[in-house]
């Protein structure tokens, strides 16, 4: 017992130290605990932190333990969405539809750099571009999502894909980049 409230009370100090705790610190805790629990007990208290974490969540969520949200403040998930471990949302504006499934390891980029000729790499300004990803689509196992996607409904993305570009509804994508292989029957 006194091992789990050594592991807290660390943790508590992590997030003072690296979180203004008046924004992200309390949220954030409580996410790192509910990500202790398995089963229903988990998911039942992540789906109680999200509704104060991020912008808008539907119902019947289910999201495995240790998924990294960057920023909840621009997080929209639709009803009956799942999601596997250690997925990553990154902090520009997601939108996510009813009925999406997420495996593993999953990265949903949403921010980029410009390239400028003229500026330092460290001075280049950073574009957030919003990722859209319709209703009834499934993603396989790790797959990166880059910024100003729009994944339409329906679609299936292959495992281990890299979507740079947007997909048409109903099809099945696969690769680096993704490409169309196959539509759904």
């Amino acid at each position: 017992m006194k091992s789990y409230a050594r592991y807290f009370i660390n943790l508590l100090k992590i997030e003072l130290r690296h979180r203004p705790f008046f924004f992200h610190g309390v949220s954030h805790i409580l996410w790192r605990i509910a990500n202790v629990f398995s089963g229903n007990l988990g998911f039942a208290s992540r789906h109680l932190i999200l509704k104060i974490m991020i912008k808008d969540i539907g119902r019947k969520p289910k999201l495995k333990d240790h998924n990294i949200i960057f920023d909840g403040k621009n997080l929209t998930i639709g009803d009956n969405f799942t999601s596997g471990k250690y997925n990553y949302f990154a902090g520009g504006e997601i939108i996510i539809g009813n009925d999406v499934a997420m495996a593993n390891f999953i990265m949903i980029e949403t921010t980029n750099h410009e390239l400028q000729k003229d500026k330092l790499i460290s001075e280049q300004p950073v574009n957030r571009l919003t990722v859209v990803i319709e209703d009834d689509v499934l993603i396989s196992d790790r797959v990166t999502i880059l910024p100003g996607v729009t994944i339409k409904k329906g679609a299936v993305i292959g495992g281990g894909s890299v979507v740079t570009k947007d997909v048409e509804p109903y099809s099945i994508v696969a690769g680096n980049p993704a490409k169309v292989i196959d539509f759904r029957k």
